[in-house]
């Protein structure tokens, strides 16, 4: 036999689920559609080992009453445009609701910084560099990737504990350094010593004297002490 006071207990606890299970649901549904969004997001992104990425799915508007999605989401970048660092995310579930949210893509990648403070004329070893994750979007100028590439070469200006190596401040070729000389015509390849004439990174053309011929050469730095003429 249902007494009254079991009466009381069932009505009560249905009473309760009407009021609360409409907020529930809402703030439920958005944390699926945040987690489906990121979900998405990390599809779009080739893994790379020298970078991180994170992922900021901005918060969902909580006056926007969103019923859970009887069928599956459909996520896409607003305006089919590829991943940026700012993004617009449509989110469709399909005859109940539609929104867009907004997601901001860091990216940090590995690169070459100082252990500690180096002044000009330092050189570079294993012993002053190690490598450090850096937001790419605070990056102002060329960075070096490699510490095994950056070995033996000098600093031209001050480089602050844990900054990075930017081209700019060290040169991978110095001033007055001996130089190996790299001549390529086709099949042939001579090799001799230089002296450079003046600083360069990687890439860079300078000019380097030949020891042997006391000719004024010019060249591409490829490595720390290296130009190659072509």
């Amino acid at each position: 036999m249902i007494t009254a006071k079991l009466i009381r207990i069932v009505a009560y606890s249905a009473l309760l689920y009407v009021l609360l299970a409409p907020t529930y649901s809402s703030a439920t549904t958005q944390n699926i559609v945040k987690n489906k969004i990121h979900e998405y997001i990390k599809t779009q992104i080739e893994p790379k080992p020298n970078k991180k990425i994170k992922i900021i799915v901005n918060s969902i508007d909580k006056r926007k009453n969103i019923d859970q999605c009887v069928t599956p989401l459909q996520i896409s970048l607003a305006g089919k445009k590829a991943l940026r660092r700012n993004n617009t995310v449509s989110v469709i579930c399909q005859d109940q609701w539609k929104l867009y949210v907004s997601v901001r893509v860091k990216t940090y990648m590995s690169i070459v910084t100082a252990t500690n403070n180096l002044s000009p004329g330092t050189r570079l070893s294993s012993d002053n560099l190690e490598m450090s994750f850096f937001d790419t979007s605070t990056l102002r100028g060329e960075t070096s990737l490699s510490i095994a590439a950056v070995i033996g070469s000098r600093v031209k200006r001050h480089i602050q504990q844990g900054r990075p190596l930017l081209s700019n401040l060290i040169c991978l070729v110095c001033k007055g350094d001996p130089v190996a000389l790299h001549v390529r015509n086709g099949q042939l390849n001579i090799k001799a010593t230089g002296t450079a004439l003046s600083d360069g990174t990687m890439g860079q053309i300078i000019a380097a004297k030949n020891n042997s011929s006391g000719r004024r050469v010019e060249g591409r730095v490829v490595a720390v002490g290296q130009i190659e003429i072509n």
